[in-house]
């Protein structure tokens, strides 16, 4: 009994030395199995497959790029079509805040619209500075109609009158062609008597004795007359009494009563 317990002790020892050995092993083994399976990196082929995938990825892009490029074309000439009318809008906004400038710009390029932009141009330069516009006017008559010329010479010379109705008639007919100086003297006779009325009535004389036909004449000579009888009813109809032109006397008292 005593040999059998001994055997069984000595056993037990050998199993606990042994299973003290084997402990750390296993522990070993389990700590970097784990690890292992963590870091462990895809294979080649794997990595190459990613590869394909982002290309594959990209190049419906690409194609779709070349497949839209009408439609891009498209888009690109709406742009431009809105660019050009953005432009427009911008020259008009150029002309009215600073027309010097503006008019060089028309002078140096070649545009569809010119002859609106000069027409505005005018229509606001001559207001502000006459003389410039109308130099610059004379500078650019190569590229107008005669049509064209006549009606952007009508504009200014009607403005010129305003600020200087003395200078736009002496100058006449230096500066415009004949057919429209039966229009501009009807605005050279309204603005010279809305600034002096006296002096516009002894312009009278030098127009009645110009060489101008009588139908160019009769109007000027209404309303400058017609202004003055509201200042001066006597001093009015004795003017027209002693003008020497028979002719143009009965045409104004067709249209006027004094």
């Amino acid at each position: 009994m005593v040999r059998q317990l001994t055997m069984v002790l000595v056993m037990t020892r050998q199993f606990i030395s042994l299973s003290l050995i084997l402990l750390p092993i296993i522990m070993g083994l389990g700590y970097f199995l784990p690890k292992q399976n963590i870091e462990q990196k895809p294979p080649a082929d794997q990595f190459n497959s990613s590869i394909k995938q982002a290309k594959l990825d990209i190049e419906p892009v690409k194609s779709f790029s070349l497949e839209t490029n009408s439609s891009l074309n498209s888009d690109i000439s709406l742009t431009q079509s809105k660019t050009r009318i953005n432009s427009t809008q911008q020259i008009y906004e150029f002309i009215s805040k600073n027309p010097a400038k503006a008019a060089q710009f028309i002078s140096e390029n070649e545009v569809a619209e010119q002859f609106a932009f000069s027409m505005s141009l005018i229509n606001n330069w001559s207001l502000k500075e006459p003389q410039l516009a109308l130099t610059w006017l004379q500078s650019q008559s190569n590229k107008f109609s005669k049509v064209q010329y006549e009606m952007l010479m009508r504009g200014l010379l009607k403005n010129y009158a305003k600020v200087q109705p003395d200078y736009v008639f002496y100058q006449l007919e230096y500066l415009a062609p004949e057919a429209i100086w039966h229009e501009l003297m009807f605005d050279i006779a309204q603005a010279w008597v809305n600034q002096n009325p006296d002096e516009a009535v002894r312009w009278l004389d030098d127009l009645a004795n110009s060489k101008q036909p009588i139908e160019y004449l009769t109007g000027a000579h209404v309303v400058v007359l017609e202004t003055y009888a509201k200042l001066d009813m006597v001093a009015a109809r004795n003017w027209l009494n002693k003008l020497p032109n028979k002719a143009l006397r009965q045409q104004i008292e067709n249209q006027l009563d004094l």
